[in-house]
């Protein structure tokens, strides 16, 4: 993590330890702290060597946080051998300026101290990267990976940014630039911005869409060049680790990159692989159809298959979403929602660290890229006039109960229509119009006073897809939903980086430019990814269409504590600020209303799997920015 600031009033040269140190600690990483001119500069570093920031040619400092996956053919270009990613960083901006983002390729974010202009370039690498924030404060600039500097020696406290928390209750992460705290503001990914004491401005913005398109003479060349890609960016991820780790389920997404661990080009001679299981202090439930509730079975036949991989199955016995929530919260000195859906994930870091693993791989970006299903693939196909590949996708579909025709008309005409004339039909059809607050614990009214939905292009509860077009500028403008907050927390807590081999951007700009059929034909999902496991899988994950559900346990882990929950909204409820945003009577009659055993319908499921925690961690957010831990 890093941290810098620029021309702010009070802060001394003795003082500049006690800024840095505002990063907190990390296991394996020391802090380290220098002076530019007027500019701090403050990191945590590996190891406990000598530390220099990177410098350009006119003497602007460069801080560098995170992985430069193409740093040998970089350090060729720049003639450069053995230099730091920072010290390459500075070289790429002296050769390219403001378009030196566009030739690096990595999980990074950077801040360059220019005091010639009174100003710092922040800069967070496309599809996925580490968090930075920034603030104007004090006559001068800030900048951090987590918000706690920014408010060096305020005496004011902290406003949590609600706008930007209701918001993102809905999963709406339109406002790129908007901070969880008033007055301060985030990097999104793939953007470069100058910050000066008194406004900032972007100065460069990654262009996915500017990609060329990829065509093949044969299928089997997507196929093998998507295998040395995925190869490539699981090496790039796992770069330097010893013994690697990843989170796994049974699907195509986390056991092709184990596979890939084991049998591609950087073989691994071990590798641990963590699921979560339920455990057998639960009743079974019966999944919805094209649904499966354990993983493990699947696992130990991939495990059968290289002895070199090693599965931990770890349940949550004992727990409930709240778990760990606190601590995911003060690591990340900000909230989001979704620290309430990971406290299953908790077990799995812990045991992660006590194996001594130094890196977890964790493919969240599987489904956008080479297990993607193509969500956009029958609308597309319905404009083409392809109907042939439109009645073949839906018709191999038998986990939808529907008749084909509606089939038809409901994932391949309706995307097309416009939002009002989609809500109607809605409506028609099932007598109420779709609720854009069933998985969210947002008040309604709190809606309402802002205006919240009224903005929307596509309605909550709407995700279909027109087009790739459309499908991808969904997933770029949610810019990630902070789950690069919740990585580095993670890491803070644990002391174990969490990477991504599946948002290597050769990798993701190659999915995006391949035709869809390499996603469905001939009626097969994830046509692509299941060639790819063709020789490295198992059957049965390689051919099984259904998939798993989270968090199968949930009524067995959260009947026990409803009066303790119960309690901690009634705490709650004296908050005006959650008592307006939250909505903590539906949360209250959710546990009233909790049946005696899981019910069958997952649709009666997901409140209790979504609303309940979000609702919880955002409270929890709100109450650890007042110092309170009541709640």
């Amino acid at each position: 993590m890093l941290c810098a600031a620029l021309d702010v009033a009070g802060l001394s040269p003795d003082q500049d330890h006690r800024f840095a140190a505002l990063l907190g600690s990390m296991p394996g990483r020391s802090l380290k702290a220098a002076r530019h001119a007027d500019c701090v500069l403050g990191q945590l570093v590996t190891g406990r060597g000598e530390w220099l920031p990177g410098r350009t040619a006119d003497g602007r400092r460069v801080l560098f946080n995170g992985q430069l996956h193409n740093r040998p053919s970089l350090a060729a270009v720049l003639s450069l051998p053995g230099a730091s990613p920072a010290g390459l960083y500075a070289a790429a901006l002296d050769r390219w300026g403001d378009d030196a983002d566009e030739h690096l390729v990595g999980h990074y974010c950077t801040v360059v101290a220019e005091p010639a202009t009174r100003t710092l370039r922040l800069a967070r690498s496309p599809i996925d990267a580490p968090p930075l924030h920034f603030r104007m404060h004090r006559g001068g600039v800030i900048a951090a990976s987590l918000p706690r500097p920014l408010f060096w020696a305020d005496p004011e406290p902290r406003q949590v940014n609600l706008d930007r928390l209701a918001r993102t209750l809905l999963v709406d992460y339109s406002d790129r630039f908007a901070g969880p705290y008033l007055g301060c503001h985030r990097v999104p990914q793939g953007t470069a911005v100058r910050v000066g004491p008194r406004d900032w401005r972007a100065v460069w913005t990654y262009d996915l869409f500017s990609r060329p398109k990829v065509r093949f003479a044969k299928l089997q060349d997507y196929v093998e060049a998507a295998t040395a890609l995925l190869d490539a960016g699981v090496a790039a991820a796992a770069d330097g680790a010893q013994r690697p780790g990843v989170l796994l389920s049974s699907g195509l997404d986390s056991t092709s990159v184990a596979a890939s661990l084991l049998c591609g080009p950087a073989q691994a001679r071990s590798v641990h692989g963590f699921t979560h299981d339920p455990g057998d202090d639960w009743a079974e439930l019966r999944p919805p159809p094209g649904r499966y509730v354990r993983e493990f079975p699947a696992l130990a036949a991939l495990a059968s298959r290289y002895p070199a991989l090693t599965v931990e199955r770890l349940n949550s016995a004992g727990l409930d979403f709240r778990h760990g929530q606190r601590e995911l919260i003060q690591a990340m000195d900000a909230g989001t929602p979704a620290v309430g859906l990971a406290w299953a994930h908790h077990a799995l870091h812990a045991r992660a660290r006590d194996l001594g693993c130094d890196v977890l791989l964790s493919p969240n970006w599987g489904n956008e890229t080479f297990s993607s299903n193509a969500p956009w693939a029958l609308p597309e196909w319905l404009a083409r006039g392809r109907w042939g590949q439109v009645l073949a996708a839906v018709g191999s579909d038998h986990a939808d109960p529907r008749p084909l025709w509606r089939k038809v008309a409901a994932r391949a005409a309706m995307p097309w229509l416009p939002a009002p004339a989609w809500r109607a039909l809605q409506r028609r059809v099932h007598g109420v119009g779709p609720d854009p607050f069933a998985a969210s614990a947002l008040n309604p009214d709190w809606a309402a006073n802002t205006g919240l939905l009224r903005d929307r292009r596509d309605p909550p509860g709407r995700h279909t897809f027109r087009s790739r077009d459309h499908y991808w500028r969904t997933i770029l403008a949610e810019d990630g939903q902070d789950r690069e907050e919740y990585s580095q927390a993670a890491e803070v807590l644990y002391g174990i980086p969490l990477r991504d081999p599946a948002a290597y951007r050769p990798l993701v700009e190659f999915c995006y430019g391949i035709p869809t059929e390499l996603f469905r034909r001939a009626g097969q999902s994830r046509w692509l990814a299941r060639e790819m496991g063709r020789g490295r899988l198992p059957e049965v994950i390689r051919t099984r269409a259904e998939h798993g559900l989270h968090h199968p346990d949930w009524h067995a882990r959260l009947a026990p504590c409803t009066a303790a929950i119960l309690a901690e909204l009634d705490a709650a409820e004296a908050d005006p600020d959650v008592a307006a945003l939250i909505d903590l009577q539906r949360l209250r009659r959710l546990l009233h209303d909790l049946p005696t055993t899981a019910p069958d319908d997952w649709q009666a499921a997901l409140p209790y799997l979504t609303a309940l925690p979000i609702g919880m961690a955002a409270a929890r957010f709100i109450a650890y920015a007042k110092g309170r831990n009541d709640f």
